[in-house]
């Protein structure tokens, strides 16, 4: 692009008043057209309010190389925020770039930037106070001194957006030490992790060697611009005795997965995998519950043919509610299921139906429920009565209110 053409915010304001006379001299040759007037008369004052608070110019286009402008914001940005928050004008997202902040102007008809000289914002984290093993850190006390300048720095931004400001403290309080930290650093998202539980296990052997092996993300939806900078979260780093509880806790994970792995083979790349009992039976005994595994066993043995792992991630399948136009053989399942305290949900995979009787079975490249399909000589029970009365389906279901 071009270099951006900067319009003064007097020249912008003759042209736009240019245009609300003409437009007030057609409306009295045709007074059905006033409608449109408002537009530019809606323009009109937000130049005005851009004036009033002293921006002098503005530009339609934002140079090539602005970049996002997330809080805290520079004192200039943070007073014409307020500004416009009180003279009710509609604004946007702010950029910058050297040293200019180029601030989006709603209900203008176009796009418009306000252009505001800045200074560079407020830096409350400033650089790494301690080193850990060489790598250069934030203490646990400069971390909490950060988290208590956001939590008053949260009733700023509360002059600016409208915002739930106790639920954005709250996040911000989840964030403080537990107690199993050594330290926090800002962790480029190139590094190679792999999410367990509420941690991420560091993978770049530079990071491992200096001794951070475990780290736990601090980064949450509400609060992305505390945590986040420049392609790089802020994270805490774990502890060596609370990081290899973690690390073998992951490792004996790893094992499962494996296990998981060896039973199912290239089966994994299908979104149905069709088992025999006893593979069912190892995968259940991943889980490590007996009594359900036995509970499982009772049920495929006496009602079911076969046995399925179904993947439900990436909408592969779905789970539905009973229809009228579903196999009454599996509308029995599906009773048998519930009544001997299994899930019992119906599932739809690629066009066909299954009951889903152990529900997040597992997780590995997906997650993958048991599932099973009715005995073809499974006897139907019909367990309660129906009649027509006066023109009228009428089931009879007492044990439905029983207690």
């Amino acid at each position: 692009m071009s270099e951006v053409k900067i319009i003064s915010i007097g020249e912008l304001k003759r042209r736009v008043e240019s245009d609300f006379k003409r437009a007030v001299k057609a409306c009295r040759i045709e007074p059905t057209i006033i409608h449109q007037v408002q537009p530019i008369a809606d323009r009109l004052r937000v130049i005005e309010a851009l004036e009033s608070i002293g921006v002098g110019d503005v530009v339609f286009e934002m140079p090539d190389h602005a970049v996002y402008l997330d809080p805290p914001f520079p004192i200039e940005v943070e007073l014409f925020y307020k500004s416009m928050r009180r003279l009710n004008i509609r604004v946007g997202g702010a950029y910058i770039h050297n040293s200019t902040a180029y601030i989006y102007i709603m209900g203008f008809g176009r796009d418009l930037y306000a252009v505001v000289p800045c200074s560079p914002p407020p830096d409350p984290l400033g650089e790494p106070d301690m080193t850990y093993n060489g790598v250069r850190m934030y203490s646990v006390g400069r971390f909490k001194q950060y988290i208590e300048w956001w939590k008053k720095y949260v009733y700023v931004l509360a002059d600016i957006y409208i915002m739930d400001v106790n639920q954005y403290v709250e996040c911000l309080e989840r964030c403080m030490p537990r107690g199993d930290e050594v330290g926090y650093i800002w962790l480029p998202d190139y590094v190679k992790r792999e999410y367990y539980d509420v941690f991420e296990i560091i993978l770049d052997e530079e990071l491992r060697s200096a001794g951070v092996k475990v780290v736990r993300p601090l980064y949450n939806s509400y609060t992305s611009w505390v945590f986040e900078r420049q392609s790089m979260k802020l994270v805490a780093v774990i502890s060596d005795s609370r990081g290899d509880e973690v690390l073998s806790r992951w490792r004996e994970r790893n094992m499962v997965k494996d296990r998981f792995r060896e039973i199912i083979g290239g089966r994994i790349n299908s979104n149905i995998v069709r088992l025999t009992f006893e593979e069912a039976s190892e995968i259940m005994k991943l889980r490590g519950d007996d009594d359900l595994l036995e509970k499982v066993r009772r049920f495929i043995e006496e009602y079911c043919e076969d046995v399925y792992l179904l993947n439900e991630t990436f909408s592969f399948s779905s789970s539905i509610s009973p229809s009228i136009h579903h196999p009454l053989n599996l509308h029995h399942l599906y009773r048998l299921a519930r009544e001997n305290g299994l899930d019992g949900g119906i599932l739809k995979c690629e066009g066909q139906l299954y009951l889903g009787i152990v529900r997040g079975l597992f997780s590995h490249f997906g997650y993958w429920s048991l599932a099973v399909r009715p005995r073809r000589e499974l006897k139907i029970e019909y367990k309660y009565d129906a009649r027509i009365e006066d023109g009228c389906l009428l089931i009879v279901c007492n044990d439905i209110f029983k207690s």
